[in-house]
């Protein structure tokens, strides 16, 4: 990592900016990447990632040269930039940045800002014929707005960072809404009174609206713990016995939020790289195994937390289930810890590596007024040790609660050498 790129990093959220004036002087500066290729936007408050991820996969088995960018990373900052799944090598972010980097620091960019702007620059460099990106929060306002999309998509919409989106429902799906473009289709994945608020703001920005469960349709036939397979209805065309390489019956709808998307890509032909795609699509931190006792997943909301329970009931419900939680700032612990109750009523709490992290003791009280068991361990690792203990041979260890959490993990999981693909 550049040294630019490494002091932006470290003070990410303190100098996150919303708003796109600053963003698009930029983007002039720098000679508009972003009209170097042809892309889709994806957000939500949930499930955004997994649906870009998908897409992205798709579209690689395709046949096409495929850009993905996603935030936030979990071990490697080079993880949220890819083409066909390859993520951005070292030789390439020195080599963009010593063109971006006076753009930038005269601009006074935002980390997110930098690297969204590094992420066109490299996908136009390497002639990748299409891009989808993952919208950093909200929409309106974000960084990835200033692409002009063929398709936008919001997956679903929640109450998370309701400090910057607004306090309801509306004010949320509204700022999402924001990425669709007048006379382009607008795919929600959302359901029930979120897709109604989606619908109605999209509708106003002149997005032709594209709905699953409307205009995409799909029924699951079997789900395991690491996959499932459903049928997927569309424009009176099935595609029966897919194969979904994601855990969890709300991966199913994403997948279908995303084949709908992909429907509705003019000039793509995509029919080939479906099966392959969906089956061999990889998105770490989800319902990931590391290891036969140990599951991580980034659930760190409450619809997060309430996909986590669904799928620990359906599959986990006999074993001893042992929680490991931390989370940051800004999140809504006592909401989360409220999905979990059911699944287990065991938790070490501890800490994420952020500098927003809320405090062990703190958030433990959370989960003691939920009626839970509870041991405080900041320390990640003498938690996951302690809940291995608490569950036994028999048993398992699921860490949730922040992405900053779960790379940790990984981090200690996996060889420093093997950190990214």
């Amino acid at each position: 990592m550049t040294r630019l790129l490494e002091g932006l990093m470290a003070r990410e959220w303190s100098g996150m900016r919303l708003g796109l004036a600053h963003f698009r002087r930029l983007l002039s500066a720098i000679g508009h990447p972003e009209r170097a290729t042809p892309a889709v936007l994806v957000g939500g408050t949930n499930g955004k990632g997994s649906v870009a991820a998908m897409m992205a996969s798709i579209l690689t088995a395709a046949g096409y040269r495929t850009g993905l960018y996603t935030s936030p990373h979990l071990v490697s900052y080079r993880e949220r930039i890819r083409i066909d799944g390859g993520a951005i090598p070292e030789a390439a972010v020195a080599a963009c940045m010593r063109s971006l980097a006076p753009a930038i620091e005269r601009h006074a960019s935002s980390f997110f800002e930098a690297m969204t702007a590094l992420a066109l620059t490299h996908f136009a460099h390497e002639s990748a014929e299409i891009a989808v990106l993952e919208v950093g929060i909200g929409g309106t306002l974000d960084a990835t707005n200033a692409v002009d999309p063929r398709v936008s998509v919001v997956v679903s919409v929640g109450l998370d960072h309701m400090d910057v989106l607004g306090p309801t429902l509306g004010h949320i799906a509204r700022d999402k809404a924001g990425i669709a473009r007048r006379g382009r289709p607008f795919v929600i994945g959302a359901r029930g009174a979120s897709r109604r608020l989606l619908a109605l703001a999209a509708r106003r920005r002149g997005g032709e609206l594209l709905q699953v469960g409307v205009d995409g349709r799909y029924r699951i036939e079997t789900l395991t713990p690491t996959g499932s397979r459903f049928t997927y209805r569309s424009s009176g065309h099935a595609l029966r016995d897919l194969e979904l390489g994601l855990a969890g019956a709300h991966q199913v709808r994403n997948a279908a939020t995303a084949l709908l998307g992909l429907g509705a890509l003019a000039g793509f032909r995509v029919g080939k790289g479906v099966r392959p795609g969906l089956r061999q699509v990889v998105w770490p931190g989800r319902l990931q195994f590391l290891r036969p006792w140990l599951l991580v997943d980034g659930a760190h909301n409450p619809p997060g937390g309430r996909a986590l329970a669904e799928y620990l009931e359906q599959f986990f419900a006999r074993r001893e289930l042992v929680l490991v939680v931390g989370m940051v700032q800004g999140k809504r612990p006592q909401a989360f810890a409220r999905t979990l109750r059911n699944a287990t009523h065991q938790v070490v709490v501890t800490e994420p590596p952020s500098s927003r992290r809320i405090p062990a003791a703190e958030l433990a009280g959370e989960y003691a007024r939920q009626g839970f068991v509870v041991a405080i361990e900041p320390d990640l690792r003498r938690a996951l040790a302690r809940a291995r203990a608490w569950a036994g041979r028999r048993g398992l260890v699921v860490a949730c609660g922040s992405l900053y959490l779960v790379g940790e993990i990984l981090r200690l999981a996996e060889p420093q050498s093997r950190e990214v693909a």
